[in-house]
């Protein structure tokens, strides 16, 4: 009997251990490994990401490196999620890598994969690259990221109903002024009772006007000039790209330079 109650008290802490493990390994969620923040940052920047994952249901994790072992920054945040998570068991996850050693100034790179990759295909490279371009001058990445998950969490929160027909009022707008104009067209083209002349006398009563003389006189001239500016646009951003890890798993990636 003595035997059967250990038994069943250690299969009862085995268990336990087993569901905190995933639980305590989703607690960290900045790996630092160049030492760039401070320990104040990463325990800001753990609850931000625990948060955002409790909310869109999306794992996420920072990564800082010296040495991104010759990949791409989005491609080393995936290989660099699959190394320290229980991958197989994430339907959806996001690894965000900044790669100091890549290029003159380094590189930033986004991973996605899973249901975090589907609600993110309609966001582009720029729009990552504006939400942290305000910071990547003075590189202060610690704010750069808490506007990232920021922007993240506006961008996994599913759309409500009034938000999704909202997006389908402009062409309301658009389709409603056509069918007016139409409808005015018509309308115009009913009210018109004669043809356009090019003398005004069908509408002169006879002997009612006797103009002895006519000049054109003009006073002034204006002449307007416009300038013809070329239209131009200039990105920090990278390219967004979809790529396979070592795992064989399917990424949607995204990168810029710092």
């Amino acid at each position: 009997m003595k035997k059967l109650t250990i038994l069943i008290i250690t299969a009862i802490l085995i268990s336990c251990l087993a569901i905190c493990i995933p639980a305590l390994a989703l607690d960290k969620h900045v790996f630092d490994d160049t030492g760039f923040f401070n320990s104040e940052e990463i325990d800001a920047l753990n609850l931000r990401a625990s948060e955002l994952y409790e909310s869109t249901g999306s794992d996420l994790i920072i990564i800082t490196t010296n040495n991104s072992k010759g990949f791409s920054a989005e491609r080393f945040a995936a290989e660099y999620y699959e190394s320290v998570r229980d991958y197989e068991n994430m339907e959806s996850y996001i690894a965000f890598a900044f790669c100091f050693d890549i290029g003159e100034r380094g590189a930033y790179g986004e991973a996605s994969y899973g249901n975090a990759r589907e609600m993110l295909a309609g966001e582009s490279q720029d729009d990552l690259y504006n939400v942290l371009k305000p910071h990547l001058p003075s590189r202060d990445y610690y704010n750069a990221m808490l506007d990232y998950m920021d922007y993240l969490q506006k961008a996994l929160t599913p759309k409500t109903t009034v938000q999704i027909l909202t997006q389908y009022v402009p062409y309301v707008f658009i389709i409603s002024a056509i069918i007016a104009a139409i409808a005015i067209s018509l309308f115009a083209k009913d009210m018109r009772r004669m043809k356009s002349q090019s003398a005004a006398a069908k509408y002169v009563l006879p002997g009612s006007l006797k103009l002895a003389h006519s000049n054109d006189i003009y006073l002034y001239m204006t002449e307007t000039r416009t300038k013809i500016e070329s239209s131009s646009k200039s990105s920090g951003g990278g390219g967004s790209s979809s790529f396979s890890s070592s795992s064989g798993r399917s990424y949607g990636g995204r990168s810029g330079s710092l």
